[in-house]
């Protein structure tokens, strides 16, 4: 999403919707670094793992 940080961030948001792992791979992902930085990822990366701790 070259320079479109948010645009960048709603498709992981997407991706970790589909897939809570896909938050895995954007944590090591170099060309995530900058979605990292959105400040909607911590609420994101909180609200998964609430969601999964739900789910057990």
């Amino acid at each position: 999403m070259a320079g479109n940080i948010e645009e960048a961030f709603l498709d992981v948001v997407r991706a970790a919707r589909l897939n809570p792992e896909f938050l895995s791979y954007a944590e090591k992902d170099k060309d995530l670094e900058s979605v990292r930085k959105h400040p909607g990822y911590q609420a994101l990366k909180k609200y998964l793992q609430d969601r999964e701790k739900r789910n057990e």
